[in-house]
């Protein structure tokens, strides 16, 4: 993330329950390509392991915050891991991801 100047170009929000983890990774590196932006320049918020694993293998670095249900589960993969958005700013985050 070469330009912190323009923080958030794109958001891209998807429900992706129903498609099966390798899939998941296929869409993600779609949903760059179409935007032209090279994983290096993004990071991916998933709430589940499956989800973790998709953006890491599509080359994203993730942030996991669980939610209810997948809160016991391992996010560990995640390179940030967070409990709430609302406690952590996005310069902060940001900084986190670029340490990871």
């Amino acid at each position: 993330m070469q330009n912190t100047q323009r923080v958030v170009d794109y958001i891209v929000a998807s429900r992706f329950e129903d498609i099966p983890a390798k899939a998941r990774t296929v869409a993600k590196g779609a949903m760059l390509d179409c935007l032209g932006v090279a994983a290096s320049d993004a990071f991916a918020i998933e709430d589940s392991p499956n989800g973790v694993m998709a953006a890491k293998r599509a080359g994203l670095r993730c942030v996991a915050i669980p939610n209810s249900i997948t809160a016991r589960l391992d996010l560990t993969g995640a390179d940030v891991l967070l409990r709430s958005l609302a406690e952590i700013t996005l310069a902060d985050l940001l900084k986190k991801i670029e340490a990871a």
